[in-house]
């Protein structure tokens, strides 16, 4: 369970850096600093984004409309088909998607 709880703490404390324009509240920093292990599953979520589209990070599509945010045209798992998705998915990422689909229903 301490895995998901890093994902959550991740992704609540990315969603308050967005809302004030990359700052975070000195609250959020002490949380940061009681698990030093968030900083490790950063860098694995960072690199795993990079290998996903082709040409690492530069690949990757930067902006969505507000319209595309709240689900129009993505996909159930909140992901966008490859045409559509501004980018190009790997190779890599492109076989993980296959044997992902093929075991999960």
């Amino acid at each position: 369970y301490r895995a998901q709880f890093l994902c959550l703490l991740s992704r609540l404390m990315a969603a308050e850096a967005e809302r004030a324009h990359g700052r975070i509240r000195e609250a959020w920093q002490a949380v940061a600093r009681s698990f030093p292990e968030l900083a490790l599953w950063l860098d694995f979520r960072q690199r795993i984004n990079e290998r996903l589209w082709e040409g690492g990070a530069a690949g990757r599509p930067r902006s969505r409309s507000r319209s595309a945010a709240r689900g129009g045209g993505r996909s159930k798992w909140g992901v966008r088909e490859v045409a559509g998705a501004g980018g190009q998915f790997s190779r890599w990422a492109m076989r993980w998607r296959t044997a992902i689909i093929a075991v999960l229903p």
